[in-house]
């Protein structure tokens, strides 16, 4: 969880971000997990899972560009007996520019299972945020 403040005046106004992380935040309605690769559970804070997390490579064909690097996938599948509207997305698990907080993908809906294909510019461990709404 990154803070942001705004500060206004009549000249103007500017951002200012958290220097760092704050957190982690314990919910029982909600997981985080950092995940360099391979499979984990996403557990809230009484240890439920709320959904499971596989980060998977897919090497360019042959035809690709050798410069091109190769895709990284993420499938996140919610877990039995998880109920209510369940959003998932994936941050940078370290910041490319200090002061700024780190770039993520869209929010998803994660009804069953949804994979998320990572951007390029999305390299090594990832932050992977899970938030459950309702009962």
């Amino acid at each position: 969880l990154w803070v942001r403040e705004i500060a206004s005046s009549a000249k103007g106004s500017t951002v200012v971000w958290s220097s760092r992380a704050v957190g982690p935040v314990t919910s029982p309605s909600s997981a985080a997990v950092v995940l360099a690769g391979g499979r984990t559970a996403l557990r809230n804070s009484r240890g439920a899972a709320l959904a499971f997390a596989a980060m998977s490579s897919i090497a360019p064909t042959d035809d690709a560009a050798p410069a091109r690097a190769a895709s990284r996938m993420l499938a996140l599948r919610r877990a039995l007996g998880v109920t209510g509207r369940v959003t998932a997305w994936v941050c940078q698990a370290v910041r490319a520019t200090p002061g700024v907080p780190p770039r993520c993908t869209r929010r998803v809906s994660l009804k069953s299972r949804v994979t998320v294909s990572l951007p390029e510019w999305m390299r090594g461990a990832v932050r992977v945020v899970v938030v459950r709404q309702g009962r």
